[in-house]
């Protein structure tokens, strides 16, 4: 049977920083409204907009860290496993479980254990790496905006870069938190365990 890789403290405690950090980020930009020079906006809007900013910074410590952890811890998955894109063996081994997994959708059953963790790991480098988009794209709108909200001519592009990451964020967003959520159904307790603060869970059997 095929086991996962288990999750360390670490990597749980960065996963929930991220996870809720994103999911702050999100919804805070649903409301706020960024400074315009003579425009006064709700209080709720203005305290969104400077909550953003705090969480945004702290979010790119966060993903920095949480990259340079991939570098570095030994006993779970790391950067090649999440991001198979530059190895021919990981590369076709993705794509055939790719090809496996459209074949148990038709049939309407899940895929195969090992050929879902394949899929959902290399998912999980592309949600990282948005993540990674978003907040260095954010950080440099910061930079470039000044007291009054006007934002530097040459963080422009960032800040468009910025918007559209935001939407691929909300898909994979959803689509990585139901997912969890339909495994946690099937009595895999994948949510419990990686918010779980105890030092490391139970492999699979």
């Amino acid at each position: 049977m095929y086991k996962r890789f288990r999750h360390s403290l670490v990597t749980r405690l960065l996963h929930i920083g991220l996870s809720f950090g994103v999911t702050l980020q999100l919804l805070l930009s649903t409301f706020m409204q960024k400074p315009k020079s003579g425009i006064e906006y709700p209080w709720l809007e203005t305290i969104g907009f400077e909550l953003h900013e705090m969480v945004g910074l702290l979010l790119m410590s966060l993903t920095l860290a949480w990259f340079a952890w991939l570098f570095v811890r030994r006993q779970e998955d790391g950067l090649g496993a999440l991001f198979p894109w530059f190895s021919t063996v990981e590369r076709s081994a993705l794509f055939t479980a790719g090809r496996r997994a459209l074949i148990a959708a038709r049939n309407l059953s899940m895929p195969d254990d090992s050929d879902g963790y394949l899929i959902a790991r290399a998912v999980h480098g592309l949600g990282a790496l948005c993540a990674l988009g978003m907040a260095f794209t954010g950080s440099l709108v910061w930079l470039g905006m000044s007291e009054p909200g006007e934002i530097a001519g040459w963080a422009l592009p960032a800040l468009e870069v910025h918007q559209i990451l935001a939407t691929f964020m909300w898909a994979y967003l959803v689509g990585h938190a139901g997912m969890a959520w339909l495994h946690d159904f099937r009595g895999e307790a994948l949510v419990r365990r990686m918010f779980s603060f105890r030092g490391r869970d139970l492999p699979d059997a």
